[in-house]
C-alpha cells in the first residue's frame, strides 16, 4: 500500500439482520474520518466496512486537480474491485462515475435491501468535499452562549418585536416512539378492523410503499419523522403573517398567521393546510386537507382525506421546543388522541440537502417478506432465553441524540422486545444469542454461563450498538 493511503476497518454485524439507520451514512463516519478527508471509499462486504484514504497530501493539488484526481481514483477502485465482487456495477445499484449525492442515495437504499435473509456484498465510493464547504461545524450567530463558549439551552427564548416567542432556528426533532408507531397509545380495538389489516400488510411487505421509498412527502408524518431522508431536522423561519417549516428533503410547509381560516373542501395535497394562532406563549396549529396517499408513521398506519391535524408548539427556553399533536380520523380511529414529540435546537451546524430520486427508482431490488425470518428460526431453550429478560439502556456513542431503551420479555418459548414503547415484537432466533426482528434490526446479548446476560448489542448497519441492563 502507498505510503499515502491508509485503509481503517470496522466489523459492524451482519448486514441481513440491519436497518439502514436513514441517516447519511458519510455523516455518521465524521468520528472516524477526520473533516479534511479528500476521498473516501466504503467497501462493505457482509461483515466489514473499510474505509480508505487516498491521494497525495492536502496542498499537493489545486482545489479542481484533487477533484478531477479523487474521481479517477473512485472509478478505478470501483471497477477494480467488481471484478471479485458477485455483483456487477449495474445489479449493485452503485454507478462509479456518478456524483456523491446519488451515493449517498444508493448507500441508503442498499442498506434497506439487507433485510433479506441472504447478505449481499455492497460497494460504495463516496467523494466528498471537505466539510467546512458545508458549514458542519459553522457557528451559529447571535445565540446565548455559556462561559466556555457553548450554546445556553438553558437561556431564556427568544421573542419577536410583538412579543410573541420566536419558533425560528435549526431543530433536531426526537420522537423514538411516535416516528415508527403513531398509535402507540392506542388500544387494539381503537383501530377499524380493515385499518388493522392494512398496517400488517405493510409491516409484512417490509415497507415498500413508505413514502421514503416510493420518493414521495411523508405529509402529516413530518410532525414525528421530521424529514423522509432520516436527518430528523427541521427549520422554522417565522415571520410576523407567515411561519415556514423546512426540510432537509427540500419538502416545505407553510403556517399562514395572517388570520385565515381553513377552507371547508379543500384540494387534497401532500403536505395539507395549515393556519396558525397564538394561545399565549403556545403556537397552535390547525391542519386538513391532506391526500390519502401518505402514512401516519413508519409502521404503516393509514388516515383518510378526513384526518384532521392539531399541534401546539411551546419554545420552554433557548434550546427545547415541546409539542404536542392531536390527530383525529374518525373513519379509522374511534377517537381523537395526543402524542408529545419534542425538538432540540441544532446550533453551530447546518441542514444537507438530501434528494431521494436523484437516479429513478431501485424497487426491482426490494424482495422478501418479514415472515421470510421466521423460516430459519431456532428453537432456543427456555431456561436460556430466561437469562435476557430485563429492560437495557443504550450507552456512548448513541445511534441518536438520546439513550433508547429496550425491554426484554418472555412468554412461553418466545422472546419479545419493546424499544422505547413502540410496541412489542417477536424476536426470532438464529443461535443461542443472535436474533432478528426488532424492527428490522438484529440484536446479539453477551453470553453468561451464570446469570442474566449484563449487555445487548443493537445491530444497525452503521455498526452494533451496545445496551447495559438497567440494575
Amino acid at each position: 500500500m502507498p505510503t499515502n493511503q491508509i485503509a481503517r476497518r470496522i466489523i459492524i454485524g451482519s448486514l441481513d439482520e440491519a436497518e439502514c439507520p436513514r441517516v447519511n451514512l458519510i455523516h455518521r463516519t465524521d468520528h472516524i474520518l477526520t473533516p479534511r478527508v479528500s476521498f473516501t471509499a466504503v467497501v462493505s462486504l457482509k461483515h466489514s466496512i473499510e474505509f480508505v484514504e487516498d491521494g497525495p497530501p492536502e496542498g499537493a493539488f489545486t482545489k479542481k486537480e484533487r477533484s478531477q484526481n479523487m474521481s479517477k481514483s473512485a472509478a478505478a477502485l470501483v471497477r477494480a474491485s467488481l471484478v471479485s465482487a458477485p455483483l456487477t456495477a449495474r445489479e449493485s445499484g452503485v454507478d462509479p462515475s456518478a456524483g456523491s449525492a446519488h451515493v449517498r442515495r444508493s448507500i441508503r437504499n442498499r442498506c434497506l435491501r439487507t433485510r433479506s435473509k441472504s447478505a449481499i456484498a455492497l460497494l460504495i465510493v463516496a467523494l466528498t468535499a471537505p466539510l467546512s464547504a458545508q458549514w458542519l461545524n459553522h457557528p451559529t450567530a447571535g445565540i446565548p452562549r455559556t462561559p466556555d463558549g457553548r450554546p445556553n439551552l438553558a437561556a431564556p427564548a427568544p421573542r419577536t418585536p410583538d412579543a410573541k416567542p420566536d419558533l425560528s432556528g435549526l431543530w433536531n426533532k426526537i420522537s423514538p416512539t411516535y416516528a415508527r408507531n403513531i398509535a402507540a397509545d392506542l388500544k387494539p380495538g381503537d383501530i377499524q378492523p380493515w385499518a388493522e389489516a392494512l398496517l400488517q400488510q405493510r409491516i409484512e411487505n417490509l415497507g415498500r410503499d413508505y413514502m421514503n421509498v416510493l420518493c414521495v412527502p411523508l405529509g402529516p408524518s413530518y410532525v414525528t419523522n421530521a424529514d423522509s431522508g432520516g436527518a430528523e431536522q427541521i427549520k422554522i423561519v417565522q415571520t410576523p403573517g407567515l411561519i415556514l417549516i423546512l426540510n432537509p428533503d427540500l419538502t416545505y410547509r407553510q403556517i399562514f398567521t395572517d388570520g385565515r381560516t381553513l377552507e371547508a373542501t379543500p384540494n387534497p395535497s401532500w403536505m395539507g393546510y395549515s393556519v396558525g394562532r397564538w394561545d399565549g406563549d403556545t403556537l397552535v396549529v390547525d391542519s386538513f386537507g391532506f391526500n390519502d396517499r401518505t402514512w401516519l408513521d413508519h409502521d404503516g398506519h393509514p388516515h383518510t382525506e378526513a384526518l384532521r391535524m392539531t399541534e401546539r408548539y411551546r419554545r420552554t427556553n433557548f434550546g427545547n421546543l415541546d409539542i404536542d399533536v392531536t390527530l383525529s380520523d374518525p373513519a379509522i380511529y374511534t377517537k381523537p388522541w395526543t402524542v408529545k414529540v419534542r425538538a432540540e435546537i441544532a446550533a453551530d451546524t447546518e441542514m444537507i440537502e438530501w434528494v431521494c430520486n436523484e437516479k429513478g427508482s431501485e424497487l426491482q431490488h426490494w424482495v422478501g417478506k418479514a415472515s421470510d425470518e421466521a423460516k430459519s428460526a431456532i428453537k432456543v431453550a427456555p431456561a436460556v432465553l430466561a437469562k435476557y429478560v430485563g429492560t437495557y439502556e443504550e450507552q456512548p456513542k448513541f445511534w441518536r441524540q438520546l439513550p433508547r431503551v429496550v425491554e426484554i420479555m418472555v412468554s412461553g418459548d418466545k422472546l419479545y422486545a419493546n424499544m422505547d414503547g413502540r410496541g412489542k415484537v417477536e424476536l426470532l432466533a438464529k443461535s443461542e444469542t443472535e436474533f432478528s426482528g426488532l424492527y428490522g434490526l438484529g440484536v446479539e446479548f453477551s453470553k453468561s454461563d451464570s446469570g442474566p446476560a449484563a449487555q445487548l448489542f443493537v445491530k444497525h448497519v452503521s455498526g452494533n450498538y451496545r445496551f447495559a441492563r438497567r440494575k
